[in-house]
Protein backbone atom coordinates (compact mmCIF):
# COMPACT_ATOMS: atom_id res chain seq x y z
CA UNK A 1 0.00 0.00 0.00
CA UNK A 2 1.25 3.37 -0.63
CA UNK A 3 0.48 6.83 -1.06
CA UNK A 4 -0.09 7.56 -4.91
CA UNK A 5 -2.52 3.62 -4.91
CA UNK A 6 -4.25 5.44 -1.53
CA UNK A 7 -5.12 8.41 -3.86
CA UNK A 8 -6.29 6.15 -6.42
CA UNK A 9 -8.54 4.34 -4.60
CA UNK A 10 -9.54 6.72 -2.81
CA UNK A 11 -10.83 8.58 -6.47
CA UNK A 12 -12.67 5.36 -7.21
CA UNK A 13 -14.74 5.41 -4.02
CA UNK A 14 -16.03 8.96 -4.61
CA UNK A 15 -15.57 9.70 -8.29
CA UNK A 16 -15.05 13.26 -7.55
CA UNK A 17 -12.10 15.31 -7.27
CA UNK A 18 -9.11 17.24 -9.14
CA UNK A 19 -8.61 19.79 -7.32
CA UNK A 20 -6.62 19.01 -3.52
CA UNK A 21 -6.90 21.76 -0.91
CA UNK A 22 -3.35 22.50 0.63
CA UNK A 23 -2.45 20.49 3.34
CA UNK A 24 -5.89 19.62 3.91
CA UNK A 25 -6.71 15.86 5.24
CA UNK A 26 -9.37 13.77 2.92
CA UNK A 27 -9.17 10.36 4.93
CA UNK A 28 -7.05 8.93 7.64
CA UNK A 29 -6.69 5.25 6.56
CA UNK A 30 -7.71 3.18 9.56
CA UNK A 31 -5.04 1.25 11.43
CA UNK A 32 -1.97 3.32 10.01
CA UNK A 33 -0.27 5.66 12.24
CA UNK A 34 -2.16 9.05 11.70
CA UNK A 35 -5.30 7.46 12.33
CA UNK A 36 -4.04 6.06 15.61
CA UNK A 37 -3.03 9.44 16.19
CA UNK A 38 -6.18 10.62 15.91
CA UNK A 39 -5.94 12.61 12.43
CA UNK A 40 -9.57 13.07 10.98
CA UNK A 41 -11.11 14.01 7.59
CA UNK A 42 -11.07 18.00 7.12
CA UNK A 43 -7.96 18.73 9.35
CA UNK A 44 -5.57 21.55 8.60
CA UNK A 45 -1.81 20.61 8.68
CA UNK A 46 -0.35 23.97 9.38
CA UNK A 47 2.93 22.79 10.73
CA UNK A 48 5.69 19.33 10.68
CA UNK A 49 8.13 19.23 12.45
CA UNK A 50 8.31 23.09 13.01
CA UNK A 51 8.03 24.42 9.45
CA UNK A 52 5.33 25.56 7.74
CA UNK A 53 2.93 23.18 5.80
CA UNK A 54 1.65 25.25 2.36
CA UNK A 55 0.47 21.81 0.37
CA UNK A 56 -0.37 18.56 0.88
CA UNK A 57 3.04 17.72 -0.95
CA UNK A 58 4.52 18.75 2.48
CA UNK A 59 2.71 15.59 4.20
CA UNK A 60 3.23 13.41 1.49
CA UNK A 61 7.80 14.38 1.70
CA UNK A 62 7.84 14.18 5.58
CA UNK A 63 6.49 10.75 5.82
CA UNK A 64 8.34 9.54 2.75
CA UNK A 65 11.47 10.65 3.78
CA UNK A 66 11.71 10.91 7.52
CA UNK A 67 13.94 8.66 9.17
CA UNK A 68 12.22 8.86 12.99
CA UNK A 69 8.66 10.68 14.61
CA UNK A 70 7.01 13.42 12.57
CA UNK A 71 4.96 16.04 14.79
CA UNK A 72 2.20 17.68 13.24
CA UNK A 73 0.28 21.02 14.72
CA UNK A 74 -3.10 22.24 12.90
CA UNK A 75 -6.63 22.62 13.31
CA UNK A 76 -9.66 19.90 13.34
CA UNK A 77 -12.55 20.99 11.42
CA UNK A 78 -14.51 22.30 14.65
CA UNK A 79 -11.67 24.39 15.05
CA UNK A 80 -9.64 23.31 18.06
CA UNK A 81 -5.98 23.45 17.44
CA UNK A 82 -4.34 20.38 18.04
CA UNK A 83 -0.33 18.98 18.08
CA UNK A 84 0.50 15.03 17.58
CA UNK A 85 3.47 13.23 17.06
CA UNK A 86 3.54 10.34 14.19
CA UNK A 87 5.58 7.54 14.12
CA UNK A 88 5.76 6.57 10.58
CA UNK A 89 4.69 2.87 9.32
CA UNK A 90 8.29 1.44 7.76
CA UNK A 91 7.12 -1.93 6.74
CA UNK A 92 6.03 -1.10 3.10
CA UNK A 93 8.34 0.29 0.52
CA UNK A 94 8.70 3.72 2.36
CA UNK A 95 7.87 5.03 5.18
CA UNK A 96 3.87 6.25 5.63
CA UNK A 97 1.20 7.74 7.90
CA UNK A 98 -1.55 6.58 6.18
CA UNK A 99 -2.94 10.02 5.09
CA UNK A 100 -5.29 10.68 1.85
CA UNK A 101 -5.55 14.22 0.86
CA UNK A 102 -9.08 16.44 0.44
CA UNK A 103 -10.63 16.98 -2.60
CA UNK A 104 -12.56 20.37 -3.76
CA UNK A 105 -16.64 21.15 -3.86
CA UNK A 106 -16.14 21.06 -7.74
CA UNK A 107 -16.98 18.13 -9.59
CA UNK A 108 -14.19 17.58 -12.16
CA UNK A 109 -14.78 18.57 -15.95
CA UNK A 110 -13.16 15.60 -18.32
CA UNK A 111 -11.51 15.88 -21.92
CA UNK A 112 -14.99 13.97 -23.14
CA UNK A 113 -17.71 16.40 -22.54
CA UNK A 114 -20.21 13.68 -22.40
CA UNK A 115 -18.65 11.63 -19.73
CA UNK A 116 -20.72 10.91 -16.99
CA UNK A 117 -19.80 12.03 -13.33
CA UNK A 118 -21.82 9.68 -11.42
CA UNK A 119 -21.20 5.75 -10.76
CA UNK A 120 -23.81 3.63 -12.57
CA UNK A 121 -26.52 1.85 -10.49
CA UNK A 122 -25.90 4.42 -8.02
CA UNK A 123 -28.49 6.93 -5.97
CA UNK A 124 -26.80 9.62 -8.01
CA UNK A 125 -27.07 8.36 -11.27
CA UNK A 126 -30.78 8.76 -11.07
CA UNK A 127 -31.10 12.22 -9.80
CA UNK A 128 -32.82 14.77 -10.50
CA UNK A 129 -31.71 16.92 -12.41
CA UNK A 130 -28.39 15.08 -13.14
CA UNK A 131 -25.21 16.30 -11.74
CA UNK A 132 -22.70 17.74 -14.34
CA UNK A 133 -19.34 18.20 -15.14
CA UNK A 134 -18.24 21.80 -13.51
CA UNK A 135 -20.88 21.23 -11.23
CA UNK A 136 -20.01 23.31 -7.17
CA UNK A 137 -21.48 21.58 -4.17
CA UNK A 138 -23.20 24.69 -2.07
CA UNK A 139 -25.43 23.88 -0.12
CA UNK A 140 -27.61 20.42 1.25
CA UNK A 141 -30.83 20.69 2.38
CA UNK A 142 -30.96 24.52 2.62
CA UNK A 143 -27.85 24.60 4.65
CA UNK A 144 -24.20 26.21 3.59
CA UNK A 145 -21.40 23.26 2.52
CA UNK A 146 -17.57 25.08 3.27
CA UNK A 147 -15.74 22.43 2.43
CA UNK A 148 -15.27 18.50 1.23
CA UNK A 149 -14.76 17.03 4.83
CA UNK A 150 -18.36 18.88 5.52
CA UNK A 151 -19.96 17.22 2.77
CA UNK A 152 -18.49 13.57 3.83
CA UNK A 153 -19.86 14.05 7.19
CA UNK A 154 -23.31 15.31 5.79
CA UNK A 155 -23.86 12.62 3.17
CA UNK A 156 -22.42 9.93 5.94
CA UNK A 157 -24.70 11.55 8.94
CA UNK A 158 -27.63 11.77 6.44
CA UNK A 159 -26.95 8.18 4.80
CA UNK A 160 -30.50 6.90 4.66
CA UNK A 161 -32.24 10.12 3.88
CA UNK A 162 -33.16 11.36 0.29
CA UNK A 163 -31.59 14.71 0.18
CA UNK A 164 -31.32 18.17 -1.69
CA UNK A 165 -28.27 19.29 -3.19
CA UNK A 166 -27.66 22.47 -4.20
CA UNK A 167 -24.78 23.13 -6.89
CA UNK A 168 -23.92 25.75 -8.85
CA UNK A 169 -23.49 24.73 -12.50
CA UNK A 170 -20.25 25.54 -14.46
CA UNK A 171 -20.23 29.29 -16.31
CA UNK A 172 -23.10 30.65 -14.02
CA UNK A 173 -23.15 33.34 -11.53
CA UNK A 174 -22.16 32.06 -8.04
CA UNK A 175 -25.74 32.81 -6.46
CA UNK A 176 -27.21 31.03 -8.90
CA UNK A 177 -27.93 27.52 -7.18
CA UNK A 178 -29.62 24.83 -8.81
CA UNK A 179 -30.93 22.02 -6.57
CA UNK A 180 -30.62 18.37 -7.28
CA UNK A 181 -32.72 15.20 -5.44
CA UNK A 182 -30.35 12.23 -4.64
CA UNK A 183 -31.95 9.36 -3.19
CA UNK A 184 -29.84 7.28 -0.63
CA UNK A 185 -27.22 4.04 -1.63
CA UNK A 186 -28.61 0.73 0.28
CA UNK A 187 -26.26 -1.52 1.25
CA UNK A 188 -26.08 -4.96 -0.46
CA UNK A 189 -25.62 -7.68 1.38
CA UNK A 190 -25.17 -11.86 0.90
CA UNK A 191 -27.05 -12.30 4.11
CA UNK A 192 -24.58 -13.17 5.99
CA UNK A 193 -22.91 -12.51 9.44
CA UNK A 194 -19.20 -12.88 10.09
CA UNK A 195 -17.22 -13.45 13.54
CA UNK A 196 -15.37 -10.34 14.80
CA UNK A 197 -11.34 -10.52 14.89
CA UNK A 198 -9.43 -8.68 18.01
CA UNK A 199 -9.60 -4.86 17.88
CA UNK A 200 -6.67 -4.09 15.80
CA UNK A 201 -6.45 -0.52 16.32
CA UNK A 202 -7.47 2.22 19.10
CA UNK A 203 -7.35 5.75 18.05
CA UNK A 204 -5.20 8.06 20.63
CA UNK A 205 -7.91 9.83 23.55
CA UNK A 206 -10.97 8.10 21.82
CA UNK A 207 -13.70 6.55 23.88
CA UNK A 208 -12.11 3.59 23.36
CA UNK A 209 -8.93 4.32 24.90
CA UNK A 210 -10.51 5.66 27.87
CA UNK A 211 -12.59 3.02 28.53
CA UNK A 212 -9.76 0.80 28.53
CA UNK A 213 -10.29 -1.31 25.59
CA UNK A 214 -6.95 -2.91 24.28
CA UNK A 215 -5.18 -3.91 20.92
CA UNK A 216 -6.02 -7.72 21.51
CA UNK A 217 -9.44 -7.47 22.89
CA UNK A 218 -12.39 -9.25 21.26
CA UNK A 219 -15.70 -7.45 21.72
CA UNK A 220 -17.91 -10.63 22.60
CA UNK A 221 -21.31 -8.32 23.82
CA UNK A 222 -22.61 -5.26 23.11
CA UNK A 223 -25.93 -4.09 25.38
CA UNK A 224 -25.91 -8.06 26.03
CA UNK A 225 -26.11 -8.92 22.48
CA UNK A 226 -24.19 -11.18 20.87
CA UNK A 227 -21.36 -9.94 18.11
CA UNK A 228 -22.13 -12.28 15.54
CA UNK A 229 -25.31 -14.18 15.97
CA UNK A 230 -27.38 -10.98 17.14
CA UNK A 231 -25.23 -8.20 15.90
CA UNK A 232 -23.74 -7.96 12.45
CA UNK A 233 -20.29 -6.70 13.24
CA UNK A 234 -20.33 -5.53 9.82
CA UNK A 235 -23.48 -2.52 11.33
CA UNK A 236 -21.66 -1.87 14.78
CA UNK A 237 -19.80 1.13 13.38
CA UNK A 238 -24.01 2.22 12.20
CA UNK A 239 -24.57 0.89 15.86
CA UNK A 240 -22.59 3.28 18.15
CA UNK A 241 -22.92 5.98 15.93
CA UNK A 242 -26.77 6.05 16.66
CA UNK A 243 -25.94 5.52 20.33
CA UNK A 244 -23.79 8.45 20.78
CA UNK A 245 -23.56 9.88 24.04
CA UNK A 246 -25.27 6.89 25.62
CA UNK A 247 -23.76 4.45 27.91
CA UNK A 248 -23.14 1.07 26.08
CA UNK A 249 -21.92 -2.08 28.46
CA UNK A 250 -19.42 -3.64 26.48
CA UNK A 251 -17.90 -7.72 27.20
CA UNK A 252 -14.37 -8.55 25.99
CA UNK A 253 -12.21 -11.27 25.74
CA UNK A 254 -8.94 -10.62 26.47
CA UNK A 255 -6.28 -12.72 25.92
CA UNK A 256 -3.95 -12.61 29.38
CA UNK A 257 -2.04 -15.90 28.20
CA UNK A 258 -1.61 -18.09 25.64
CA UNK A 259 -4.13 -20.71 27.50
CA UNK A 260 -6.48 -18.53 29.78
CA UNK A 261 -8.39 -15.66 27.86
CA UNK A 262 -10.56 -13.07 30.52
CA UNK A 263 -13.47 -11.64 30.05
CA UNK A 264 -13.16 -7.69 30.88
CA UNK A 265 -16.68 -5.89 31.68
CA UNK A 266 -16.47 -1.84 30.46
CA UNK A 267 -18.59 0.88 29.70
CA UNK A 268 -18.20 2.97 26.64
CA UNK A 269 -19.38 6.73 25.67
CA UNK A 270 -19.70 6.88 21.62
CA UNK A 271 -18.93 10.14 20.07
CA UNK A 272 -21.42 11.89 17.47
CA UNK A 273 -19.57 10.83 14.37
CA UNK A 274 -21.01 9.28 11.40
CA UNK A 275 -20.39 5.79 10.52
CA UNK A 276 -18.39 4.46 7.55
CA UNK A 277 -16.79 7.66 6.98
CA UNK A 278 -13.65 5.68 6.76
CA UNK A 279 -13.97 3.14 4.66
CA UNK A 280 -11.95 -0.39 3.89
CA UNK A 281 -10.75 0.36 1.08
CA UNK A 282 -7.61 -2.08 0.83
CA UNK A 283 -7.24 -5.62 1.60
CA UNK A 284 -5.29 -5.42 4.83
CA UNK A 285 -7.79 -2.33 5.91
CA UNK A 286 -9.64 -2.79 9.27
CA UNK A 287 -13.35 -1.90 9.68
CA UNK A 288 -13.20 1.43 11.61
CA UNK A 289 -15.77 2.32 14.04
CA UNK A 290 -15.26 6.22 14.37
CA UNK A 291 -17.61 6.74 17.20
CA UNK A 292 -15.26 4.44 19.55
CA UNK A 293 -11.80 5.20 18.22
CA UNK A 294 -11.78 1.61 17.43
CA UNK A 295 -10.55 -0.58 14.34
CA UNK A 296 -10.93 -4.46 13.42
CA UNK A 297 -10.48 -6.82 10.54
CA UNK A 298 -14.14 -9.00 9.84
CA UNK A 299 -13.49 -12.45 9.68
CA UNK A 300 -15.19 -14.63 7.16
CA UNK A 301 -16.44 -17.39 9.54
CA UNK A 302 -20.19 -17.58 8.79
CA UNK A 303 -22.15 -17.45 12.62
CA UNK A 304 -25.40 -16.86 11.14
CA UNK A 305 -27.50 -16.86 7.79
CA UNK A 306 -30.27 -14.40 7.69
CA UNK A 307 -33.46 -15.91 6.45
CA UNK A 308 -34.54 -15.99 2.83
CA UNK A 309 -31.13 -14.15 2.24
CA UNK A 310 -28.89 -14.63 -1.33
CA UNK A 311 -26.54 -17.16 0.94
CA UNK A 312 -29.68 -18.39 3.10
CA UNK A 313 -31.12 -19.76 -0.69
CA UNK A 314 -27.68 -20.96 -1.83
CA UNK A 315 -27.34 -22.91 1.09
CA UNK A 316 -24.76 -22.08 3.12
CA UNK A 317 -24.75 -22.81 6.73
CA UNK A 318 -23.10 -21.64 10.01
CA UNK A 319 -19.46 -22.54 10.79
CA UNK A 320 -19.17 -22.58 7.29
CA UNK A 321 -15.77 -20.34 5.89
CA UNK A 322 -15.66 -18.50 2.92
CA UNK A 323 -12.32 -19.04 1.53
CA UNK A 324 -12.67 -16.72 -2.04
CA UNK A 325 -15.09 -14.26 -3.19
CA UNK A 326 -15.36 -13.47 -7.25
CA UNK A 327 -17.41 -10.17 -7.86
CA UNK A 328 -17.86 -10.34 -11.36
CA UNK A 329 -20.03 -8.53 -14.05
CA UNK A 330 -23.40 -8.90 -15.07
CA UNK A 331 -24.19 -10.70 -17.89
CA UNK A 332 -23.48 -8.85 -21.16
CA UNK A 333 -21.52 -6.31 -19.81
CA UNK A 334 -18.23 -5.20 -19.83
CA UNK A 335 -16.03 -3.10 -17.74
CA UNK A 336 -16.51 0.03 -19.98
CA UNK A 337 -20.06 0.24 -19.26
CA UNK A 338 -18.83 0.51 -15.27
CA UNK A 339 -16.71 3.41 -16.12
CA UNK A 340 -13.79 0.57 -16.01
CA UNK A 341 -14.49 -0.65 -12.93
CA UNK A 342 -12.47 -4.21 -12.95
CA UNK A 343 -13.98 -7.58 -11.64
CA UNK A 344 -12.15 -8.31 -8.49
CA UNK A 345 -11.28 -11.48 -6.12
CA UNK A 346 -9.90 -11.89 -2.97
CA UNK A 347 -8.38 -15.33 -1.41
CA UNK A 348 -8.81 -15.57 2.87
CA UNK A 349 -6.58 -17.39 4.90
CA UNK A 350 -4.97 -16.74 8.45
CA UNK A 351 -3.52 -13.91 7.52
CA UNK A 352 -5.85 -12.45 5.20
CA UNK A 353 -8.82 -12.36 6.48
CA UNK A 354 -10.66 -8.64 5.77
CA UNK A 355 -13.93 -9.47 4.98
CA UNK A 356 -15.51 -5.99 5.26
CA UNK A 357 -12.60 -4.85 2.21
CA UNK A 358 -14.53 -7.27 0.06
CA UNK A 359 -18.03 -6.23 1.42
CA UNK A 360 -16.93 -2.65 0.60
CA UNK A 361 -15.98 -3.76 -2.92
CA UNK A 362 -19.36 -5.11 -3.51
CA UNK A 363 -20.88 -1.71 -2.54
CA UNK A 364 -18.80 -0.22 -5.06
CA UNK A 365 -20.04 -2.71 -7.61
CA UNK A 366 -23.91 -2.53 -7.07
CA UNK A 367 -26.33 -5.45 -9.05
CA UNK A 368 -22.73 -7.52 -9.26
CA UNK A 369 -23.27 -10.83 -9.18
CA UNK A 370 -20.23 -13.04 -6.70
CA UNK A 371 -18.82 -16.30 -6.57
CA UNK A 372 -18.27 -17.62 -3.16
CA UNK A 373 -16.25 -20.59 -2.61
CA UNK A 374 -17.39 -22.35 0.86
CA UNK A 375 -15.52 -24.69 3.01
CA UNK A 376 -17.39 -26.43 5.29
CA UNK A 377 -14.01 -28.39 6.84
CA UNK A 378 -14.71 -31.45 4.92
CA UNK A 379 -14.91 -30.08 0.79
CA UNK A 380 -14.87 -27.16 -0.94
CA UNK A 381 -17.73 -26.11 -3.30
CA UNK A 382 -18.96 -22.66 -5.10
CA UNK A 383 -21.74 -21.02 -5.29
CA UNK A 384 -23.16 -18.06 -7.45
CA UNK A 385 -25.63 -15.50 -5.58
CA UNK A 386 -26.47 -12.08 -6.26
CA UNK A 387 -26.55 -9.59 -3.12
CA UNK A 388 -29.57 -7.91 -2.09
CA UNK A 389 -30.90 -5.00 -0.56
CA UNK A 390 -32.82 -6.22 2.31
CA UNK A 391 -36.39 -6.02 1.80
CA UNK A 392 -37.71 -6.60 5.74
CA UNK A 393 -36.10 -2.57 6.01
CA UNK A 394 -38.21 0.09 6.22
CA UNK A 395 -38.06 3.48 3.55
CA UNK A 396 -36.27 5.65 5.73
CA UNK A 397 -34.92 3.44 7.82
CA UNK A 398 -32.40 1.26 5.38
CA UNK A 399 -28.62 0.99 6.24
CA UNK A 400 -27.26 3.39 3.82
CA UNK A 401 -23.49 3.98 2.09
CA UNK A 402 -22.25 7.09 3.49
CA UNK A 403 -21.60 8.03 -0.47
CA UNK A 404 -24.03 8.66 -3.44
CA UNK A 405 -22.03 7.94 -5.84
CA UNK A 406 -20.66 11.43 -7.59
Amino acid sequence: MNIITGMLFFALAFRMGVASMPSVVGAAIPGMPAWEAGIQPGDVIEKIDGEKATSYMDIIRSSAFSDGDITMEGTHLNGEKFEVTITPDRTGTRPQIGLIPANSLKIPTFQDPGASVTSKGTAAAKAEPSFLQGDTFRTINGEPIENYAQLQRTFAAKSNQTLKTGVNRKGTPATEIVEITVGNNPFRSLGLMMDIGQIESIQEGSPAARAGLKVGDKITHIDGKDVGKALNPLRLPNYFSEKAGETVPLVVKRQQDAANPTEVNLNVVPLDNPAWLEHPVYPNTPLAVGSLGIAFHVIPTVLKVEEGSPADKAGIKPDERIKKIKIMLPENETSADWGGMPEVSYEFDDKNVNWANAFWEIQMRPGWPVELTVSNKRQLREVKLTPWVDPNQQPGEQWSLPVRGI
